[in-house]
């Protein structure tokens, strides 16, 4: 947001107003298109979550679910708790969206308590994809590796991010 403050030489609550813009269309479009047949066969699927902002007062939790196949995220899901309730709605869509034949999730509960895939394994042996997206999501979004002020840590910013992030590069 910075870089972009200066080159343009505007105010950044007008860049996060540009980004909350254009986040609403993509999403808009990104609900016009449907999935393709075959994209809704996903052989394994990888699941993680991980804490995005560790700030005792406002942790954040960035869900991800990554096709291993096609090497791409299919959802994901910005919450402010680990609980099941919040995992949930990912696994409601994932369910509802793809024929999922194996997934597989470290060794975290929650996964086992719903079960979108035929097959589940939970092993940090097969997470390695998905652990490979958090770090991108780490290195191209400033938010998430510096501890500042200057970055807006509001849920709905941290879900426009993440989803021009993937939309973008994937």
């Amino acid at each position: 947001i910075r870089s972009i403050e200066r080159l343009e030489n505007v105010s950044s609550p007008l860049i996060i107003k540009w980004i909350r813009r254009l986040s609403y269309i993509l999403k808009q479009k990104l609900n016009s298109i449907s999935i393709p047949e075959d994209a809704k066969q996903i052989s394994i699927l990888e699941l993680d979550e991980y804490l995005a902002i560790a700030k005792k007062s406002n942790r954040v939790y960035v869900w991800l679910a990554v096709d291993r196949d096609r090497n791409k995220v299919v959802d994901f899901e910005v919450t402010t708790s680990r609980e099941f309730s919040s995992y949930l709605p990912l696994a409601l869509r994932l369910e509802k969206n793809y024929q999922i034949s194996i997934s597989c999730s470290d060794h975290y509960d929650v996964y086992r308590k719903f079960n979108i895939a035929k097959k589940h394994y939970s092993t940090k042996a097969e997470t390695s994809l998905v652990e490979s997206f958090n770090s991108l999501i780490r290195h191209y979004l400033a938010r998430f590796n510096r501890k500042t002020k200057r970055y807006s840590k509001a849920l709905d910013m941290i879900y426009n991010s993440i989803l021009m992030l993937f939309n973008k590069i994937y």
